[in-house]
């Protein structure tokens, strides 16, 4: 919906400026390290922190290489677990041929 006049409230934009020039200044924008300008310093800092961040990562390559392995270990032992279907049907046998055995000897007994 457009305005019904196009008179603009400059007042109001500028005391959103003042707010954000107010925000910025409580907001911790400044360089790092108290403030100063000491350019290679913070560049030496920061060196040292990357430093730090390729052994870490070296570090966490290094445990995702023996994860794998283990993980693989782990694949290869659920491939050769038996499917439910196998299982079942293992068990299906089973019982029947013990039935089988059960009524066997039962007529066999039963007989004298």
């Amino acid at each position: 919906m457009p305005p019904e006049n196009d008179n603009v409230d400059y007042r109001r934009m500028e005391g959103w400026l003042d707010s954000q020039a107010m925000r910025e200044r409580h907001s911790g924008g400044g360089p790092p390290h108290g403030g100063g300008d000491d350019l290679s310093h913070r560049v030496a800092a920061l060196e040292g922190d990357v430093k730090e961040i390729k052994a870490d990562l070296k570090g966490v390559v290094k445990d995702l290489a023996s994860v794998k392995e283990r993980l693989a270990g782990i694949e290869g032992r659920l491939s050769n677990l038996p499917t439910t279907f196998q299982m079942l049907t293992w068990f299906l046998g089973v019982s029947l041929g013990l039935v089988g055995v059960v009524f066997t000897i039962a007529r066999t007994v039963g007989a004298h």
